[in-house]
């Protein structure tokens, strides 16, 4: 079975070059809470539990409520503006 791609994404190389330019941080949730941006800024979970993703793939998604999942971002790495984008349900 071929998956699609946002199924995936567990890789920075598979996400689009403009996507990747000025990344900070990047939590696919493929397995755990590591930042996959390459920059270190891994993730530390605390009572989260590893669930189905949006494709109904297994250990790619988090269940969590308040304060489950810490970001641990070093902000020095912050010169600017920054966006945060999520999906959730």
């Amino acid at each position: 079975m071929s998956l699609s791609l946002e199924a995936q994404v567990c890789n920075l190389s598979q996400v689009p070059a403009n996507l990747q330019n000025g990344l900070v941080a990047w939590y696919p949730f493929c397995g755990n809470a590591n930042d996959a941006s390459g920059n270190g800024n891994n993730g530390t979970v605390n009572g989260a539990t590893l669930t189905s993703n949006r494709f109904g793939i297994g250990n790619n998604g988090y269940f969590f409520s308040c304060n489950s999942i810490n970001c641990n971002i070093n902000t020095t790495s912050i010169t600017n503006s920054m966006t945060l984008s999520f999906w959730y349900y």
